[in-house]
């Protein structure tokens, strides 16, 4: 009974495993991405940063949008009057803008196929990564010609 439920559980959460994670990614590594949306967050909640990055990557998965760049936090304080006297009330305003980078979705697939594919998957993605971020460096004119193609190279007998 107890491995019939724990299938079925399973089965259910397979499809939110399977879609790409919202990832929060610094302001530079979103050059060749499209933007999306702009949002603020306002949290007067002890743990804000945590809260807020949570509707973000809500917010950003409800439109499509696979990365994050936090732009802005601000935190205002204000004293408001209680029952004891007065205290403190911290806001905090984290805003971020949501792109479209194109980061590979995980197709749905069964557990076996998916813990089967698992280390692959993750292998070539990090060289494509990798070729990605060596052409951007040579793009930028911060790696020469000789030292992208022995990078390049490198990378290529990785696989």
């Amino acid at each position: 009974m107890k491995i019939k439920m724990l299938v079925t559980s399973l089965t259910l959460l397979l499809p939110l495993f399977a879609q790409a994670e919202v990832q929060l990614v610094e302001a530079g590594a979103v050059g060749q991405c499209k933007k999306l949306d702009h949002q603020v967050c306002t949290s007067t909640k002890t743990d804000a940063d945590e809260v807020c990055l949570e509707r973000h990557k809500e917010s950003a998965a409800e439109v499509g949008a696979d990365a994050i760049v936090v732009i802005q936090k601000e935190e205002t304080r204000q004293r408001r009057p209680s029952l004891t006297g007065t205290k403190t009330v911290i806001k905090t305003d984290i805003t971020a803008d949501y792109f479209d980078c194109g980061l590979p979705e995980a197709p749905v697939e069964s557990v076996s196929q998916k813990v089967a594919n698992q280390v692959v998957i993750r292998d070539l993605y990090t060289i494509e990564d990798r070729l990605n971020v060596l052409e951007t460096l040579k793009a930028k004119g911060l790696v020469s010609d000789e030292e992208y193609n022995q990078k390049r190279q490198d990378i290529l007998s990785d696989l």
